[in-house]
């Protein structure tokens, strides 16, 4: 029964061990975001001021009136004040990193940035895209990850735990009827010295006939007990014992389930994302096209400066999401991983080309090419 307990606190420790490692992921995540979101910011500020000379120099043409130079300053200044929450955004995330690191709060640190058109560099490999691009592959690609989810759940196996453990106390709860308690004791005592005046009792006539005691003294016994009545207790502890049994087995399948629709359910997220990311990025591409047309129509004077705003803000508002794309599908990835109980695709090399193997010869199994 402890050995099993043992084996739950294990489970326990292991079920705790993945959280952090999945707050770690995400937390650093997140500061590669606030930094991507900052670079948008320095680069819309950028096309800002660009925006604001070109308006002076239509005003200096007489093709636009000085109130268009003041729109663009007012612009300039809220356009500066986003980028500084941003900068802001990346040191309260640096922060966040040191904290779950044990790191000094204030401590500064390299990244490793993301490519935002290859994201893949972070998941240790590219091939998973292959397991996801058809609905075929990317249904044996979910049920080979509940196979290893479901077989590596720590709150699976903490269940498991406690049902070998009922299942020897109901044992014990059947033998109690007919198998005795037997307790067996020893005891040794030891004199190890003895010296200075009174230490020896005094010499008595009788001592002669019944010596005494050395000093070495030993007992040994052995007693076995087998109560005739206990007013119902050893029935109350096996029927306990069963309904406990009942009791774990029905969490088990329970919790079975719950596990097997959370690492479907961020598999599906994690492939919308993954999808998302080529469209994003369409969009932020069709918007940066747009705002360089309408900037040079506007250097021509064909559009009004509330045009262009327009246009600067859309663009502005499509790279945000093709950054915040990339770093949902990561996210989410890591989300999979966990709720597979598993972080092989972001630790090293070899966990990575370990969980392909194993992913590649469950393919084959079911007559899949991988």
């Amino acid at each position: 029964v402890q050995t099993r307990l043992q084996e739950a606190r294990v489970s326990d420790y292991e079920t705790l061990r993945l959280d952090i490692a999945l707050e770690a992921g995400i937390t650093y995540l997140n500061l590669l975001r606030a930094k991507s979101l900052l670079e948008v910011q320095r680069n819309n500020v950028r096309l800002t001021r660009s925006n604001r000379e070109l308006a002076e120099i239509r005003r200096r043409i007489g093709a636009a009136n000085p109130a268009e130079v003041y729109r663009w300053q007012s612009q300039l200044a809220t356009d500066r004040q986003a980028l500084v929450e941003a900068e802001a955004n990346v040191r309260i995330a640096q922060i966040a990193v040191n904290r779950i690191l044990a790191r000094p709060l204030d401590e500064r640190f390299a990244t490793e940035e993301v490519d935002l058109e290859k994201p893949w560099r972070v998941t240790g490999d590219p091939r998973i895209a292959g397991f996801i691009e058809t609905p075929a592959r990317f249904q044996a690609f979910q049920d080979f990850m509940v196979l290893e989810g479901v077989a590596d759940a720590p709150e699976l196996k903490i269940l498991r735990s406690q049902i070998e453990i009922q299942e020897r106390l109901l044992r014990n709860a059947k033998r109690s009827y007919w198998a005795p308690l037997i307790a067996a004791e020893a005891n040794v005592d030891e004199f190890l010295s003895k010296s200075g005046e009174g230490s020896e009792p005094p010499m008595l006539p009788g001592d002669l006939l019944f010596p005494t005691p050395d000093d070495t003294l030993w007992s040994l016994g052995l007693n076995a007990t087998l109560p005739l009545f206990t007013g119902g207790a050893r029935k109350a502890d096996r029927v306990q014992a069963e309904l406990e049994i009942e009791r774990f087995e029905l969490a088990y399948d329970s919790t079975a389930f719950r596990v097997e629709q959370r690492i479907r359910a961020a598999m599906e997220l994690a492939r919308a994302a993954r999808m998302g990311i080529g469209l994003s990025q369409e969009a932020a591409d069709a918007a940066m096209q747009n705002l360089d047309l309408v900037t040079d129509a506007y250097a021509r004077g064909a559009v009004s400066i509330i045009d262009l705003l327009d246009a600067q803000n859309a663009a502005l508002n499509a790279a945000e999401l093709a950054a915040n794309a990339v770093y949902d599908f990561l996210v989410d990835l890591l989300e999979v991983e966990r709720a597979a109980n598993r972080l092989e695709l972001l630790g090293t090399s070899e966990t990575a080309a370990a969980f392909f193997k194993r992913l590649e010869r469950y393919f084959l199994d079911r007559g899949i090419t991988p």
